[in-house]
C-alpha cells in the first residue's frame, strides 16, 4: 500500500505491516536511515527494568554471519556514522552515510535486528559496559535529580523508572530474557523505516522487501499505559553524602503533550522561562539573586502527558528556600499577568531561530517523521513555526 504521511513524504506499507517512509530533507549530499520500533521502557516492570536499553546495546554484537567488530568496521570504514537509542516509548537504530552506502546500511541493520541468538561472553561484557554507564549516571547529580523528580511526579508509573534500569534488575536479565523480548517486541508491524535524502526508491524497496519484508508479523503490544494529567503539590527531598554544600532543584507540572492544541504555547513558555540570558529564570535567579550557575527549564513528553519543569543544577543549599520561592513566583506570574509584547517577541524569535537551525539536520527530519508515524502528532513539523507565529501574549496567560 502506498500513501502519504504528509505532503511530500511518501509511505509504503509492506504486507507484514512494516512502514517505509521516504523524505527528501535538507542538504541531500548524505542520506540518513532510521529504523524504529514503537517499544521502550514503558513496557517494563519492576523485575526487568532496563531490558530494552540492554537489548539496544546487544544489537551491536555478533550475528551468525559477522563478528560485532566486523559489523561496525564495515560501516564506519567508509564514513558511515552509526548509533542507537532507547526511550520510554521507542527504540531506534540510525546512521548517516554517503548515498551509495544506503543499501549496505539497511542490510547491516537488518542482520543486527533479526540476529536470533547472542554470544554469552559478549553479552556479559556488554552488561559490564551498561553498568559503567549506570555508574556514570549515578555520579551525575543532574541526571539523578531529574530521575528523582520524574519518580516524584509519576510514582508507580513508567516515567518514574530510569530507562537504563537498576543494578539489581540488570544483573538478573538473562540471555533468554533478551532473545524473548526481541522476539515479542521487535516485530515488523510495530516498526518503521525512515530514509532521508536522495535515494533510489526502486533499489531501496527491493532490498527492504528481501530483508525486513520477510520478517514475520507478531501480536502488537497493548497501548502504552495512560499517565493522567492531574497535578497535586508534592514535595520530596533526598540527601546525598557526596553533596556537602550543594542542592539540586527541579520544580514543575504535568502538561499536555505535542498532540494537544496548547502545545505551541507551552513551547513558548519554555522559551520565556529559560531562553537565554534575557529569560525570566536567568534574570530572577542568577542576575538578581546570584542563585545557580546553570538555570533553565525543559519540556518533555510521555504519550499524551508532558512535563514542563524548571531546574537549577548545583547551588548553595542554604539558598534552597529562596530558589523555590523564586521559581514558584515565576510560574504563577505566567498565569496572572500578560507577557509584554517585547518579551513575547524576543522569546518567539529565539525559539524560531533554534527551530530553523534544527531543521537543517537530517536527523531532525528522520526523528520528526518517525514520531509523526508512531504517535500521530497533529501538525506538520516543517510548518510548526507557523503555529508559533500565530500565538499572541494572551495565549501564554491562558
Amino acid at each position: 500500500k502506498t500513501d502519504f504521511l504528509m505532503t511530500g513524504i511518501k509511505r509504503i506499507t509492506l504486507d507484514n505491516g512494516s512502514r517505509v517512509l521516504f523524505v527528501r530533507g535538507p542538504r541531500p549530499k548524505k542520506n540518513f536511515v532510521m529504523v524504529g520500533f514503537k517499544v521502550g521502557s514503558a513496557y517494563e516492570n519492576d523485575k526487568n527494568t532496563g531490558i530494552f536499553h540492554f537489548l539496544e546495546h546487544i544489537l551491536f554484537k555478533s550475528t551468525k554471519m559477522k563478528k560485532s567488530r566486523q559489523i561496525i568496521e564495515e560501516l564506519e570504514g567508509e564514513g558511515t556514522e552509526v548509533n542507537a537509542g532507547t526511550d520510554y516509548q521507542f527504540t531506534i537504530l540510525h546512521a548517516e552515510m554517503l548515498p551509495h552506502l544506503t543499501i549496505k546500511t539497511l542490510k547491516s541493520f537488518f542482520e543486527m535486528i533479526v540476529n536470533p541468538e547472542y554470544n554469552l561472553q559478549e553479552l556479559e561484557r556488554e552488561r559490564k559496559v551498561v553498568m559503567d554507564e549506570m555508574e556514570n549516571d549515578k555520579d551525575d547529580h543532574v541526571v539523578q535529580s531529574s530521575e528523582f523528580f520524574f519518580s516524584s511526579l509519576f510514582p508507580e508509573q513508567y516515567p518514574g523508572r530510569p530507562v537504563l534500569g537498576h543494578f539489581d534488575t540488570l544483573k538478573g536479565i538473562t540471555k533468554d530474557d533478551l532473545e524473548e523480548t526481541k522476539k515479542n517486541y521487535y516485530i515488523p508491524n510495530n516498526a518503521a523505516i525512515v530514509l532521508v535524502g536522495k535515494v533510489n526508491e526502486k533499489e531501496v524497496m527491493e532490498t527492504i522487501q528481501d530483508t525486513f519484508g520477510k520478517m514475520e508479523p507478531g501480536k502488537l503490544p497493548p497501548p502504552f499505559p495512560k499517565l493522567g494529567m492531574a497535578n497535586s503539590q508534592t514535595i520530596k527531598m533526598a540527601s546525598r553524602d557526596a553533596l556537602k554544600s550543594q542542592a539540586y532543584l527541579c520544580m514543575g507540572y504535568k502538561v499536555p503533550s505535542s498532540n494537544h492544541k496548547d502545545y505551541p504555547g507551552l513551547v513558548l513558555i519554555d522559551s520565556i522561562l529559560s531562553g537565554g540570558m534575557s529569560s525570566r529564570l536567568f534574570i530572577a535567579l542568577r542576575e538578581q539573586r546570584g542563585i545557580g550557575y546553570q538555570v533553565g527549564s525543559a519540556l518533555c513528553e510521555f504519550g499524551e502527558t508532558g512535563i514542563l519543569y524548571a531546574f537549577i543544577p548545583g547551588f548553595y543549599k542554604k539558598r534552597l528556600q529562596a530558589a523555590i520561592k523564586v521559581v514558584s513566583r515565576e510560574f504563577k506570574k505566567l498565569g496572572k499577568t500578560t507577557v509584554s509584547q517585547i518579551e513575547f517577541e524576543r522569546a518567539k524569535s529565539r525559539f524560531l531561530s533554534h527551530y530553523e537551525e534544527a531543521l537543517e539536520e537530517r536527523e531532525t527530519w528522520a526523528n520528526q517523521v518517525l514520531m509523526k508515524e508512531f504517535f500521530g502528532m497533529p501538525y506538520d513539523f516543517r510548518r510548526f513555526a507557523g503555529n508559533i507565529k500565530k500565538l499572541v501574549p494572551a495565549d501564554i496567560k491562558r
